[in-house]
């Protein structure tokens, strides 16, 4: 069976993080590719959360994980690399740039030997000039390079293609969502950046608190990142709402779990983290974007997957809409999110299929995983529009 290779190594304590490797996981395996993983560091409640098979090869050891992609490529073995989804700043200093070089020339051993290399819902933030050149190299060497978001695309250029994130993609959550009455949304909830946070916020949080006063919701904090856990907690001791605590010692499972219920329960969600707003729209909130000019990461990865709406920070007044059309608008978008998720599980299963010398899913049935968020409603939703935006 071919291997793939893939890190799950990244920010201890961000749930948007497990989601989005965790369905790159998913996606591979269900290609018929046996995994090979590298952990690192990462704690057992981290990796746990990834609901492995106990056959699987899990390791902490760099030096194994390089080993065993260095026999596979010497032996032919074919084995596919696929690089790990979410953002990467690229030319930030010398030492990363001499680390994104050395991986290069690892890659294209493996495309030599026959290998795939895939790069997957990549985000891409330029340093230096030098960095652009380096990340366009890994493009070149790539079998498929995916961007999440329209300014990796439009920087990659004609060897990039645009595919909404992965926390699109996976079992559909609005089958959860659909059971709870509306009446029972009740939420007005909030998760924002411990890192960005500013006085010239505060206007924008208070409007946010009057207008859950207002329309009769129960306002409330949430942190989806660990990090993020003490600012919102200060903010939702200031307004007087409740808080969700990323509370140590339960597991990451657990926290996720909890988060969704959460998001079940709200009738719209404001953040500035990409995927709390994504994992709330999946579970039938409305995403609203809490918005800074200078940072155009969520609009990037956004509005041409949902077009959500935006609170500015400092706007004072903080209107935004919460009635049945906006919803029914977001979970039509996500519908068309998933049908484009679906196409990309073929177009890969193709691809692994040709990398291992097996029939292509023209000759036999296509393995991807199911996304049935866009099964058996409005499967006629166009999705041209997504065409016009990939390459």
């Amino acid at each position: 069976m071919t291997n793939f290779y893939i890190s799950i190594a990244a920010a201890e304590g961000n749930v948007g993080d497990i989601v989005i490797r965790r369905e790159v996981i998913r996606q591979f395996r269900a290609s018929g590719l046996q995994p090979y993983i590298y952990r690192g560091a990462m704690s057992d409640s981290y990796v746990d959360a990834f609901n492995l098979d106990a056959s699987e090869v899990v390791t902490p050891s760099p030096v194994r994980f390089l080993a065993a992609l260095f026999r596979d490529t010497a032996s032919r073995g074919r084995p596919v690399v696929v690089m790990a989804p979410g953002p990467i700043r690229v030319g930030g200093s010398a030492k990363t740039s001499l680390k994104h070089i050395l991986l290069i020339l690892v890659l294209s051993l493996v495309r030599l030997s026959g290998g795939n290399v895939l790069t997957v819902g990549r985000s891409v933030e330029i340093g230096r000039r030098y960095g652009l050149v380096v990340e366009r190299a890994l493009a070149g060497i790539s079998n498929i390079y995916i961007a999440r978001d329209s300014r990796t695309s439009q920087l990659i250029g004609d060897k990039s293609r645009l595919f909404p994130d992965y926390a699109f993609r996976g079992q559909p959550l609005q089958s959860r969502a659909a059971n709870v009455p509306s009446a029972v949304r009740s939420l007005l909830v909030v998760s924002l950046r411990h890192d960005r946070l500013s006085i010239e916020d505060a206007p924008t949080i208070d409007a946010i608190g009057r207008y859950a006063l207002v329309h009769g919701l129960e306002l409330k904090f949430v942190a989806q990142v660990r990090e993020d856990s003490d600012q919102n907690a200060r903010l939702a001791a200031w307004h007087g709402a409740s808080f969700d605590a990323w509370d140590f010692g339960v597991s990451h499972s657990l926290i996720e779990e909890r988060l969704a219920e959460t998001y079940t329960r709200a009738t719209a969600v404001v953040s500035d983290r990409l995927h709390v707003l994504i994992l709330a729209a999946r579970l039938g909130a409305i995403p609203i974007i809490f918005h800074r000019p200078s940072v155009t990461k969520l609009p990037d990865a956004l509005d041409y997957v949902l077009l959500p709406q935006r609170i500015e920070s400092g706007d004072v007044s903080a209107v935004f809409r919460t009635d049945s059309a906006e919803h029914k608008r977001i979970e039509d978008r996500i519908v068309v999110a998933a049908a484009r998720m679906e196409e990309l599980d073929a177009e890969l299963v193709e691809k692994v299929a040709v990398s291992a010398g097996t029939k292509s899913s023209s000759d036999q049935p296509a393995h991807a995983a199911p996304c049935s968020v866009a099964a058996g409603r409005d499967a006629q939703i166009d999705v041209k529009e997504w065409s016009q935006n990939g390459k």
